[in-house]
């Protein structure tokens, strides 16, 4: 299974380390999915935690968001141009990189892209349900 992660999680992870984000991450170090990104989404994560007031909260140096980073930068796709897709076009790289790749989810809280649905067989589905089917397949003792 393969998923795309908009960076709303990635700031959870960070200010959360404990959270349901957090599970996720667990299931991943277990190899039960595998993360998508490319190389826009990985400079917006970068940018977003390293934001000042975003920065203030989670207090991690820039090596640490680094390494928060680095399991999200396996495999890196180089999207296609897409026409619009997203009401947020700023969004719109979440549904190409999910196009390259092949994903199956596009991991998000953002209503904006749950407001898509589904894309090129990729779903949008919110953290904690996709914590749920992790679950639901087993490995639930996160």
């Amino acid at each position: 299974m393969r998923i795309v992660v908009d960076t709303n999680l990635i700031i959870s992870l960070a200010l959360s380390p404990k959270g349901r984000v957090a599970r996720i991450m667990t299931h991943l170090q277990r190899a039960r999915f595998e993360v998508a990104t490319s190389a826009e989404i990985l400079a917006e994560y970068r940018a977003a935690l390293l934001y000042k007031g975003v920065a203030a909260r989670h207090k991690l140096s820039e090596e640490a968001v680094d390494a928060l980073l680095f399991p999200f930068a396996q495999i890196v796709v180089a999207p296609p141009a897409t026409p619009p897709v997203c009401r947020d076009p700023h969004d719109d790289k979440f549904f190409a990189c999910a196009l390259a790749a092949e994903a199956d989810y596009i991991v998000s809280d953002d209503p904006d892209l749950h407001a898509v649905g589904m894309y090129h067989g990729s779903r949008v589905v919110y953290a904690g349900t996709f914590l749920g089917l992790l679950e639901a397949e087993g490995g639930d003792d996160v």
